[in-house]
């Protein structure tokens, strides 16, 4: 009975919204081989998707972005979802892993992005990394990410009022990581131990109202493309 109780415990209920039936039978069948994830399937729509979350207990939603002539069906109904529950776990489908739809997806509160051309074993990755409050981007993506951030003109560090958020030694952190360097290597770039950089990045996160690099650079490209 305990091991019953154990095996039910690391179990994820998962549920799939792809833009047709079809593929979101494939997509249900494929995840369901793995012995760790319960997978459930849901039209692409909020109604839909609202009453499989409650009657199924989804731990991560796996929505597409898209569906017919709607290119931001997915976006809207995870916004939705959050507005239920902000604790909300979501990883969007994407056709297309341009920049500006890796980070609407963002925008909408998912904590995964996945491209339909990747395996689905890879997608099986993503679930657990979600489910287990990671954030999920390929290599790929966020190389994107770090072009657009690298090239873009300004960095913000005022709110809505023009009131300072961030030091000038803080900016110069966030363009730092903004270029993919690690602690050391930002360290050495402005002469400062490893240890207070952690530190600044520490007050950073707490400004900025993020968990870590990657919120980070999300936050910052929003900011800039606004």
């Amino acid at each position: 009975m305990e091991h019953d109780r154990n095996r039910h415990a690391s179990t994820i209920q998962v549920l799939v919204a792809d833009n047709s039936p079809f593929h979101t039978q494939l997509l249900v069948g494929a995840l369901s081989r793995e012995p760790d994830l319960k997978v459930f399937s849901s039209d692409l729509n909020a109604a839909s998707v609202m009453a499989a979350s409650i009657a199924h207990k989804i731990d991560v939603f796996v929505l597409s972005a898209f569906m017919d002539e709607d290119a931001e069906r997915g976006f809207s109904i995870l916004q939705e979802l959050r507005e239920a529950d902000h604790n909300t776990r979501a990883v969007i489908l994407l056709d297309s892993s341009k920049v500006e739809a890796v980070l609407q997806s963002f925008r909408a509160g998912a904590r995964g992005v996945f491209d339909h051309r990747e395996s689905p074993y890879t997608l099986c990755q993503c679930i657990r990394q979600v489910h287990g409050g990671q954030v999920w981007i390929s290599n790929d993506q966020m190389a994107l990410v770090l072009d657009s951030l690298s090239s873009a003109p300004k960095l913000k560090a005022v709110d809505s009022k023009g009131v300072n958020l961030l030091s000038k030694r803080e900016i110069d952190v966030v363009r730092c990581v903004t270029e993919g360097l690690t602690n050391r290597e930002i360290a050495d770039r402005l002469g400062l131990s490893q240890h207070t950089i952690k530190n600044h990045l520490f007050r950073i996160f707490d400004k900025r109202g993020v968990s870590n690099r990657i919120e980070l650079l999300f936050v910052t490209l929003s900011q800039n493309s606004a």
